[in-house]
């Protein structure tokens, strides 16, 4: 999918559910204070959430219009307009009536989030920041500010402000894939930041070829990345981290014993970093090596904390050891870290069986129904909304 079609998807899911949200409040359960209250509004609410329910919101917003008229105060009606606009497109149209929902009612966070997705919308980067603070102010934990502040200050070259804002959005959330991938982006930038205040200070150094080394990587130009990694190491051969990076490519272009030497040389210099063990230890598992694979994996599993792969990992190789016990306890772990990873589940359930223990092999495999049903369900929404 298309950058520009999975954001617009992204914002139509928001919406969507913020209706929802809202439709579970009936008219005569709304504050007289700034909102509807009912009285001659009845009507013309219900017929509204008739039409947004069926994707009719040019309908929905003439019936709040309506409402409007008869209670121009009503901060919630203004809110409600406002997400019929900004469901229908008409981004320009959703800012005043989000705006005037504010004016009648500050604490209207809904308001403040889709006035500040409605700027972004529009390219008004710089002024979709102000209510997007607000909506976090009012909300703290709300993945959706979050992710669209962290948008907008990548969009504004506030590179430090969008790592710290996409870090915070929760990763099983319907925006961590999203957040991941800006992060990526926003990484890079303050990258590119860095290099070129390194190229004026410090041409020559060490770390200013690793900083074009991962330049060259992200662009995929590994063999260029190689050499300046090289680079590098002539000028500093203890720095830290650039023997996982030519390691790295090594390995995603399947030269895996290239690669396991140099992760070795990186644990040389650094002998807790975490992803060299790992990487070893899924380098000696695969090789048939299962007791050394196994001792890295083991290591990996303790430096990187919470690591559902290195868990994962180290529960197969006590699984092909045959040490039962061992492997639950790795692969429990795994889960607790990871509970979405439908493999972890699966190596979960071999165990039990192997164990005797079919009850609890059938528990583990109705969670993979689950989270399979899951997925698909949320394939199928997504694409729905993409339509």
């Amino acid at each position: 999918m298309k950058r520009k079609d999975r954001t617009a998807a992204i914002i139509r899911m928001g919406g969507l559910y913020m209706l929802g949200a809202m439709s579970l409040l009936t008219p005569d359960q709304m504050l007289v204070n700034g909102f509807a209250t009912g009285q001659g509004c009845d009507s013309l609410l219900q017929q509204a959430k008739q039409a947004e329910i069926a994707g009719k919101f040019s309908d929905a917003a003439g019936y709040h219009l309506d409402c409007l008229k008869i209670e121009p105060r009503a901060a919630d009606v203004y809110q409600r307009l406002g997400l019929d606009y900004y469901l229908d497109g008409r981004f320009a149209d959703a800012v005043p009536v989000f705006t005037k929902a504010l004016s009648l009612h500050s604490d209207l966070w809904g308001s403040a989030l889709f006035l500040g997705i409605s700027y972004y919308r529009l390219g008004q980067y710089q002024k979709a920041v102000g209510p997007l603070n607000e909506a976090i102010r009012l909300k703290p934990d709300l993945n959706d500010a979050h992710f669209w502040l962290g948008a907008a200050s990548l969009a504004v070259s506030r590179t430090d402000t969008a790592i710290s804002e996409l870090q915070r959005v929760a990763k099983r959330s319907d925006l961590g894939l999203q957040a991941d991938s800006l992060l990526v982006q926003a990484y890079r930038k303050a990258a590119e930041g860095y290099y070129h205040s390194l190229e004026a200070s410090s041409p020559d150094s060490a770390r200013f070829y690793e900083i074009r080394a991962e330049h060259s990587g992200w662009e995929g130009k590994t063999t260029e990345a190689t050499v300046e990694y090289r680079e590098a190491l002539k000028r500093n051969p203890d720095i830290q981290g650039v023997h996982r990076g030519i390691a790295d490519l090594d390995w995603q272009g399947g030269l895996f014993d290239e690669a396991a030497k140099e992760y070795e040389e990186e644990l040389r210099l650094n002998p807790l970093d975490g992803e060299s063990r790992l990487q070893l230890g899924l380098y000696w598992l695969n090789r048939g090596d299962l007791e050394r694979g196994r001792q890295n994996l083991e290591v990996a599993s303790r430096v990187t904390q919470d690591s559902s792969s290195a868990y994962q990992s180290l529960g197969q190789a006590w699984l092909k050891l045959g040490d039962l016990p061992k492997a639950e306890l790795s692969l429990s772990k795994a889960v607790r870290a990871d509970s979405t990873d439908t493999l972890s589940h699966q190596l979960l359930a071999e165990v039990y069986e192997r164990m005797g223990r079919a009850d609890m092999a059938r528990k583990e495999r109705e969670l993979i129904q689950k989270l399979s049903a899951k997925t698909d369900n949320l394939s199928t929404g997504k694409t729905m909304q993409q339509r």
